[in-house]
This record gives structure tokens, sequence and C-alpha cells, in this order.
């Protein structure tokens, strides 16, 4: 009978391990097959078995960026593009029985322009009076049914506002989450990482021989960079050594400081040229301007990586920051240059807003023309010449700095042209589709990961930290453009001179007598917002600060 007891149990106990076994593998058998209809993942996990976490990064942060523009279009052809396409075409008319509701009568379109091959290289033309741009909106309000009104001025206004605060408060919440995971969960470091990777690391789901040497790959190169970081020693340099290293550094630093500030300079003086009426048409100058500034942003990024090779910093990592930041002030310059002429100059245009529409469209297409077409055919060109040619030049190697700061210029001009453009988030979203298949095809065929492997952790939190901090210069822009920059008479918000009225006139029925106008107007002066901001960062210093003071206790 004893006997009898302890084989059921064993039979009970067997029953209840394979239940688990069972369970376990069609949970990962469900993730597997979850994973599998992941946007671009099989070509995620080749590229990160191939070169490591540091070129993954930035793959999957272009992946969020399209995921996100994905979303922007969808929102801004709902309520903003399709709206005024109904607007255009059709009008209500009175129901004519109980079961119609409404008849629709057709209309005719108002663009008298012909259509031109180079319109779609301007943006001119033809495209000026189109859905595309700002100042085709109209600005009166659409009957669909019965007493329901849409009001195109208040569709447009908000849902270009909401788009910001949405984009802004995601932004900062992945920020938040990826610096906690990046810096202060592992600031004391992280035990038995080789233990955890050796005997934690293998993917048991995967089902194929192609998939499992991938899987084997990827955890070569972890490895890899785990014993670089762990290996590095710290070396000791001569006095002379590290005062020349200085030098070399200040140097390099003011020559930066010197390209830019010239940069600054001649776009200025090439605006400035757009604003003068000559024989030349504005979109000739207009597309000199696209070429010449995406010249720069396809060029000095190659110059700073130059440049950072005589610095001599101690880890890539090092070196990789330096270069982002340095391409990331570039990007500033040329930006702010750019909307600095247009807000000054704004008064000279008929319709401004299309102006800067049509500015963005132009940098935003030569932009795919230089950083994506023109970029993977010169590594291309030179992979042919390393393997048929002269060994000498070297095969490729992706340079995460400077695609890194392409895709984030593309992001920033698209958030500076989307209140001026919303069917840009449709032209966006097709750009980086394409350059999805374009950078994969270049990346796998024609570079060679880096010499020395480096582990990219806290890469991809940088990279958010750029994004973030690119929205909110457009967002303080976008802010002043709103309060302080006279609406031109075209668009939908031509019935007031400045747009900020909508709000506080159409909406609150506010008068400039009434007090709460008056300390609204005094908060928005630039002097109140930087007290403002000033004060913010004083708060999260204090607060760090009593963080780490609370933790030494």
């Amino acid at each position: 009978m004893q006997v009898l007891k302890v084989r059921c149990r064993k039979v009970l106990l067997l029953i209840v391990v394979k239940s688990i076994s069972v369970g376990f593998q069609i949970n990962t058998s469900f993730k597997s097959f979850a994973y599998s209809f992941e946007l671009w993942y099989s070509s995620l996990k080749q590229i990160e078995g191939h070169f490591g976490s540091g070129v993954a990064t930035y793959f999957k942060y272009f992946r969020w960026m399209f995921i996100m523009n994905f979303l922007i279009s969808i929102v801004a052809l709902l309520f903003v593009v399709f709206p005024q396409l109904l607007f255009e075409n059709f009008t209500t008319l009175t129901a004519i029985s109980k079961n119609i509701w409404f008849n629709w009568e057709v209309k005719r379109s108002t663009n008298n322009d012909t259509f031109k091959i180079n319109d779609l290289f301007t943006a001119e033309g033809y495209f000026t009076d189109t859905i595309l741009f700002y100042g085709h909106y109209t600005n009166g309000t659409i009957k669909l049914i019965s007493t329901q009104e849409y009001s195109m001025p208040y569709a447009y206004f908000f849902t270009t506002v909401c788009v910001y605060i949405a984009s802004f408060i995601v932004l900062s919440l992945r920020m938040a989450k990826s610096y906690r995971k990046s810096f202060i969960e592992t600031q004391d470091g992280l035990k038995n990482n080789f233990a955890h990777k050796i005997f934690c690391g293998w993917d048991y789901s995967v089902a194929t021989e192609k998939a499992a040497n991938l899987k084997v790959s990827a955890l070569f190169h972890e490895l890899k960079e785990l014993l670089s970081e762990s290996l590095e020693t710290v070396q000791n340099t001569s006095c002379l050594q590290q005062f020349y290293t200085k030098v070399i550094q200040t140097i390099c630093n003011i020559i930066i400081i010197f390209l830019l500030g010239g940069t600054g300079c001649v776009l200025w003086l090439l605006l400035k040229e757009n604003t003068i009426p000559m024989n030349k048409s504005s979109a000739n100058v207009g597309i000199i301007i696209a070429i010449v500034i995406n010249i720069i942003m396809w060029l000095f990024p190659i110059a700073f990586s130059f440049i950072v090779h005589y610095e001599d910093y101690k880890h890539p990592r090092a070196a990789l920051y330096i270069t982002l930041l340095r391409t990331f002030l570039l990007k500033i310059v040329l930006v702010g240059t750019f909307l600095g002429f247009w807000l000054k100059h704004s008064t000279k245009q008929k319709c401004w807003e299309t102006a800067i529409g049509q500015h963005i469209f132009r940098l935003i297409l030569f932009d795919f023309f230089f950083s994506v077409v023109l970029a993977s055919f010169v590594n291309a060109v030179c992979y042919l010449i390393y393997k048929n040619v002269w060994k000498g030049i070297g095969t490729p190697t992706f340079d995460i700095a400077r695609y890194t700061l392409q895709l984030l210029y593309n992001q920033t001009l698209f958030w500076v042209g989307f209140y001026f453009s919303p069917l840009l988030a449709v032209v966006v979203v097709l750009k980086l589709w394409v350059s999805w298949y374009i950078y994969r095809t270049c990346t796998l065929k024609f570079c060679e990961p880096y010499s020395k492997s480096w582990k990219a952790a806290q890469t991809q939190t940088l990279f958010l930290i750029l994004s973030f901090l690119s929205l909110l210069l457009v967002i303080i822009t976008l802010g002043y453009i709103v309060v302080d920059v006279e609406a031109s008479k075209c668009g939908p918000l031509r019935n007031y001179s400045f747009m900020y009225e909508l709000i506080l006139k159409g909406i609150f029925q506010l008068e400039q007598h009434n007090v709460f106008w008056k300390v609204l107007m005094y908060v928005t002066k630039p002097g109140a917002v930087a007290l403002i901001l000033l004060a913010m960062c004083v708060a999260v210093y204090y607060l760090r600060a009593k963080t780490l003071a609370q933790k030494e206790l």
C-alpha cells in the first residue's frame, strides 16, 4: 500500500512537471509567434547578429520613429486632411426624405495652376494651393449631418497642438524609462554578467538553423562587448602627453565653433537672396538653399568623425558622444537660422506659413537624395573598389553618429513643418519606409562591424535625450510663433491677427482689457518663460542632490 502511494505521488509529480513544461513551451511559442509579427523583427535580429548592439540600437531607434510618425500621419489624415477634402468637393443640401439625411453636390477644384515635373521638387506652382500646405485650408465649417458642424480652424489648430503634446509626453516617458534602465538601475554595476549571458542568454524558441546562427552571432558580439569593457585598463600617460591631448582637443573645438558660426552666416545670406525680387524665381533659390543645407548636413558629420580621431579619446563611446553633440549643434544652427530668418521677414510674404512649409518639404526631399540615396551609393562604390581594385581604401563602417543625426535632423524638420503642412507626416512616413530597406541592404551588404567591440547600452538613451531636446526647442519656437508672430491672411486662422486669439477670443471670449488676458500675456513673455524653465532646472537639481544625499545615509 505504501509503495502504491509513492508511485502515485511520482506520477502526479511527473504530470505536474510535464504540464508546467508544456505551459512554458506554449508560452514561449506564443511569444515567438507574436514577435514574428513585430515590424522588421527579423531584419533587426540579422543586423544585431552581424554588427552587435551598437548598430542595432540605431535601427531600433529608427523603427520607433517610424511607428510614431505613422500614428501621427493617421491622426492628421482623419482630423485635418479628410475634412478639408470633404469641404472642397462636397456641399450638404437639405434632406429630401426621412431615409436620406443629406445629399452631396460635387464642386470643381479652384486650383488653376498646371502641374509640372519640377513642382515635385520645389513644392511650388501647382502644389502651393493644395492640401499639402497651411494656406490652402479653409477657415469655414463643414455641416455634415443636420446641425452637426465641424470647424476647420479649431480642428487644424487643436489637432496639431495635441500631436505635439502627445509626442512630447511619449518621448518624455520613453526617455525617463531608458535613463532609469541605463543609468540609475546600473549605477552600482551589474553582477554575474558573463554567467547570465552564457547560461541564460539562449532563446529556446529558436526553431530554424538560420535563426540559431544569428542568435549565436549575437551572443558572441555581446560577450565581446562585455569583455572589451571589463578588460579596459587606465593607461598611465605623462603630463606632457595629457597636455598635448588637451591642446589638440581645444584646437578642434575652436575649429568646430568657427565652422558652425560660418555655416549660420552663409545660410542667412542665402536666405536673404530669396527675399530679393530678381530674375531668378524663388523656387530656384529654394532648391539652391535645400541643396546647400543638405550638402552641409552630409559633409560636416564626416568631417566631425575625421576630426575626432585626432583628439585621442580612450573609448569609442566617448568619441561617438562628442560627434553626436557636435552634429546636434550643427542641426540647431541650420534649423535655427532658417526659422529665425523667416520669422524676421514674415511680413514680406503673402502667406509665410505656406512658404515655410514649402522650404521644409524641399529640405526633407533633398535630405532623402543626399543622406539616403547618395550616401548608400558612395558606400556601394567604396565596397566595390575595395573588393576589385584597391584594398587600401577599406570597407565602409556604419557611422552611428552620422546616421543618427541624419534621422534626428529629418525628425526635427518634420516637427517644425507639421504645423505648416499636415500632409508632411505622410511624406515622412514614406521616406522612412524606403530609407529602412536601403539602409538595411547597404549595411548588410557593404558595411563591416567596428574593429573594437563596445556595448552601446546607454546609446539609445542619448538618442532619446537628443530627440527630446529637439522637440522641446521646436515646441518653444512654435509657441513663440503662436503668441508673438502676426498671422497672414491665409489658411484656417486668417480671421485672427495672432494664432493664440483662436483660443482666447474664439473659445473663452476674452478681450484685451480682461485681467486674465493681461496675466496670461505677462506669463507668456520670453523673460517669464525663461524664469519658469530656470526654476524647473533648479528644482530638478535640488531633488537629485537630495536623492544622492539620502542614498549616502
